[in-house]
């Protein structure tokens, strides 16, 4: 069994999709808006604070989840934040809590008008497979952040599949899918039009043997057009000089004793 620990950050895009995980920075969010995906943005190294990301490293301490902080707004007013609950424990692979009948999550929220609204959820622990020695990944959310502009949150994040070993990974994923300021702002009325611009300087004076190519071609070109439009009017004509035709043929009938 490949074992992995990882930091970092998740970008939570705000809109509504559902959620692809691509790695080990994101296979334990769960995204329960329709609408929203998952993808790593950046890979932090080994160690994540090695060379200091004050986002994830101000904030985090592995196992202390009360330093879990952080908030960000979206463009429609929502609030989000991060909480810590027990769910009941209806997946036999998240790890037991307490009295084994509930399991420990993160949760990232949305805050509008008194409503709570659950956008995705990260247990802190979930077991490898189902055998009593199965490996354990520990994962602890650390802080949140939003840009309500672009429509993304980003969430500081620290994970591990026990026993910790080299495989120490952190990174800055995304998730999204919300709207953003562009698609929340009404368009404007038109604006007024703008002052007429200066004449352009006067064009360069014709030459004068093209324009008598010019006046040859068009001649040319009109007497065909003259000469279809006889032809055509002696088609239109021929029923008239046939009827014509027959009727002398019938003068010249009565005519013969």
């Amino acid at each position: 069994m490949r074992r992995w620990l990882w930091c970092g950050l998740v970008v939570v895009s705000m809109g509504i999709g559902a959620a692809s995980a691509q790695s080990v920075l994101t296979d334990q969010f769960r995204l329960v808006q329709a609408g929203l995906s998952v993808s790593v943005v950046e890979d932090l190294g080994n160690p994540p604070c090695a060379s200091w990301n004050s986002f994830l490293c101000s904030a985090s301490r592995f196992n202390d989840v009360t330093r879990s902080f952080g908030s960000g707004t979206d463009a429609n007013g929502g609030f989000y934040q991060l909480s810590f609950v027990t769910v009941p424990r209806t997946d036999p692979l998240l790890c037991p809590a307490r009295d084994g009948t509930v399991a420990e999550v993160f949760n990232i929220e949305l805050v509008k008008e008194g409503s709570v609204t659950l956008i995705a959820r990260v247990p802190t622990c979930v077991m490898i497979d189902a055998t009593p020695d199965s490996p354990r990944q520990f994962t602890v959310l650390h802080n949140l952040a939003s840009d309500s502009v672009n429509g993304y949150l980003y969430v500081a994040v620290q994970s591990y599949v026990s026993p910790p070993d080299s495989n120490y990974r952190g990174g800055i994923v995304r998730i999204s899918g919300f709207p953003t300021v562009l698609d929340e702002l009404p368009a404007g009325p038109p604006g007024p039009q703008g002052p007429q611009g200066p004449q352009g300087p006067p064009g360069t004076p014709a030459d004068p043997a093209q324009v008598l190519a010019l006046q040859q071609q068009v001649a040319a070109l009109q007497g065909q057009v003259n000469a279809l439009q006889l032809t055509l009017q002696q088609i239109e004509n021929l029923p008239t000089i046939r009827r014509l035709l027959e009727k002398v043929q019938q003068l010249e009938q009565v005519a013969v004793p």
